[in-house]
């Protein structure tokens, strides 16, 4: 099954990012910019076609994509007329002769096409719950160091399945089988990354005798199916002001000296985000379908950030230029802070798929 699980975050990732990068492709094309290439994946190439004035490219590396846009790289005021001529560069559709709103809204498109995108997921799949069997899953949302759950092997993203062979469903019925039984060996039979797993287990006593802090996940509310579309803007609404709010805090805590440990342990990188799609998809297509909403909005939410080699990093020095009238530094300097938000960027997800890593491990 695992080379399953690999093939749907593939799939997904890839969906996810063709949504993206088709969202620069069409804001460019609308406005008359030239698109040179519109690539799906990393190099090395598949196959590439050409079709009008465009490349299009299928990558191997499926992790990615691109749109080049005719003179993106270089910058209007230091190109000679002979660069031009040499290069073949048309002023009137190259990118870095555009007005700052042009730039605005083709930088920006990807983040907007990811959040219309999980609208329309969130719509299909409250639509789809109206019509399915209410059930509940209880979720691990952290698990105790050294508790009885993190010595049977449950993780963060784990399910409780049944406590003794009696069924878990809800955060009550998990704290009424636990408190009942407290200091007592019992049978965890839990979901961890698509498998079913049973351990035995001494509860300890107190507020918590299995040391998980945990969370119910459904389908969904079931809403009437003209006010899918509303009911999915509001769900998009919250948890963008969640997660705003959880980057202010993390930005405070920052620049006071200080990082919670909480805040850690909600960021997940690629590992993170690959085992908790292992195990919706143990739970079935509409739990899927919530997730892929779910990243496609943080996806959107994430690049908007006002980070180098983010689209809201580019996003900055296109307002600033519209601000001040003229590129606020040069071209080279600009493309040198890109990559190395790059690279930072990089370190960051090697970082956190590490720790990710070891919360699977148990390490």
């Amino acid at each position: 099954m695992t080379a399953f699980y690999i093939a749907i975050f593939i799939f997904v990732l890839g969906i996810l990012v063709l949504v993206h990068e088709f969202g620069h492709f069409l804001a460019a094309k609308l406005l008359g910019v030239k698109v040179e290439e519109f690539a799906f994946g990393f190099k090395p190439s598949l196959f590439s076609f050409k079709k009008g004035e465009t490349r299009y490219i299928l990558g191997l590396i499926p992790f990615g994509g691109f749109v080049r846009l005719h003179g993106e790289e270089y910058e209007e005021n230091l190109v000679s007329t002979e660069q031009k001529e040499v290069h073949k560069l048309d002023s009137k559709r190259a990118f870095f002769s555009q007005p700052p709103w042009k730039k605005a809204i083709i930088v920006s498109a990807g983040v907007i096409f990811n959040l219309l995108f999980a609208w329309l997921i969130f719509t299909i799949w409250l639509l789809g719950a109206s019509y399915l069997p209410e059930k509940n899953f209880v979720f691990v949302a952290q698990v105790l160091p050294k508790a009885p759950a993190y010595q049977a092997g449950i993780r963060a993203g784990d399910l409780i399945l049944s406590i003794d062979h009696q069924k878990v469903t809800t955060s009550y019925e998990l704290r009424e089988i636990t408190s009942k039984k407290q200091g007592q060996e019992v049978l965890v039979t839990f979901r961890h990354m698509g498998h079913n797993k049973s351990k035995e287990v001494k509860l300890s006593t107190g507020d918590a005798p299995l040391g998980v802090a945990i969370e119910e996940i459904s389908i969904a509310e079931k809403v009437p199916f003209y006010l899918a579309p509303y009911y999915a803007f509001v769900i998009i609404l919250k948890i963008i002001f969640i997660t705003f709010s959880f980057f202010f805090g993390l930005v405070k805590s920052l620049l006071a000296g200080s990082l919670p440990k909480e805040a850690s342990e909600q960021v997940a990188g690629p590992i993170g985000i690959y085992s908790f799609l292992a195990q919706m998809v143990s739970l079935g297509f509409f739990y899927v379908l919530r997730f892929i909403g779910i990243v496609s909005l943080s996806l959107g939410i994430f690049n908007i950030l006002p980070l180098p080699a983010l689209d809201g990093g580019r996003l900055v020095f296109t307002i600033a230029e519209a601000f001040l009238g003229k590129r606020v530094v040069l071209r080279k300097l600009e493309a040198a802070v890109h990559t190395i938000g790059f690279a930072l960027l990089i370190i960051l997800i090697v970082l956190v798929s590490f720790k990710d890593i070891r919360k699977l491990l148990g390490g």
